[in-house]
């Protein structure tokens, strides 16, 4: 039961952080750089110590075993419809052109031994980037480097660019407040940023920089690194909700086919194709 050994892992990740944080510490620094002004300065929170090496392993194990509940939920639906589960797998595209092509030639014919009813499944969850944006990122962090799966990023507070701080020009406050009203619907001035472990950020000289961070009342939050699926949201979050989403298709297919397949929680049976 895959999904069952990621919550294992996850479990341990979230082990991990708890020890980590009983000894964790954001050091604030501050230094002039040639880059900015004179009137400004650079600062940046820093991480003191950072987390265990093996915490990348660990979570990359949690998503590997959700990406492979998938491959193998399908080769239970071919045993259980008396077709071999040989080349079965779990399909993934870059769009929903690219994902109905897995069904096609040599290469999709282990797919179409499962039946039209599970291919309109599969396309229906829309495992592609124009798609299920959990589903396919899923699969993207599995194939990341497991190495970087977890970089030294953690979200440490709320960068608040006020007028009066000086964290904003004035004279550019004019040209996008309207257009961040229209988009966001809250004006432009309770608009908070991320603040990561070790991510620069200027601040006008005289402004004490503890005025301008709202810290996380939680302590530093590990995040999901950049250049990565949900880059900047917590860890143990994500893999919360992907281990539900995998729990979720795995037990609607179950429900389909109208046999047991692993998992651990259930959905409606009318619903095999899980939440999108």
């Amino acid at each position: 039961m895959k999904v069952a050994h990621a919550r294992r892992h996850i479990a341990s990740v979230s082990e991990m952080l708890a020890e980590h944080a009983k000894v964790a510490q954001m050091r604030l620094l501050g230094r002039d750089h040639p880059s900015l002004p004179e009137t400004h300065m650079e600062f940046c929170y820093h991480l003191h110590p950072e987390t265990p090496p093996e915490l990348a392993l660990v979570v990359g194990d949690a998503v590997h075993n959700l990406r492979a509940a998938l491959d193998i939920m399908l080769c239970d639906v071919a045993r259980v419809r008396g077709k071999s589960p040989k080349g079965v797998w779990f399909p993934f595209g870059e769009d929903q052109a690219d994902l109905e092509r897995m069904f096609e030639g040599k290469r999709g014919q282990p797919l179409r031994r499962l039946g039209e009813d599970i291919k309109t499944g599969i396309l229906n969850l829309a495992p592609h980037k124009d798609g299920h944006p959990g589903l396919r990122g899923l699969h993207d962090l599995d194939v990341a480097d497991k190495h970087k799966v977890v970089l030294t990023t953690f979200l440490v507070g709320r960068l608040r660019p006020n007028l009066g701080l000086g964290l904003v020009p004035p004279q550019i406050v004019d040209q996008i407040g309207a257009t961040f009203l229209e988009a966001f619907g809250a004006p432009f001035e309770n608009f908070y940023m991320t603040v990561a472990s070790g991510q620069p950020w200027m601040l006008q000289k005289g402004i004490n920089p503890h005025d301008a961070v709202t810290l996380h009342p939680d302590g530093p939050v590990p995040a999901f690194g950049p250049e990565l699926p949900f880059a900047g949201e917590p860890v143990l979050d994500v893999l919360e909700s992907l281990a539900q989403m995998a729990e979720a298709i795995v037990e609607g297919f179950a429900a389909h086919v109208g046999s047991t397949l692993p998992t651990t929680e259930t959905i409606p049976a009318d619903d095999f194709l899980g939440e999108r």
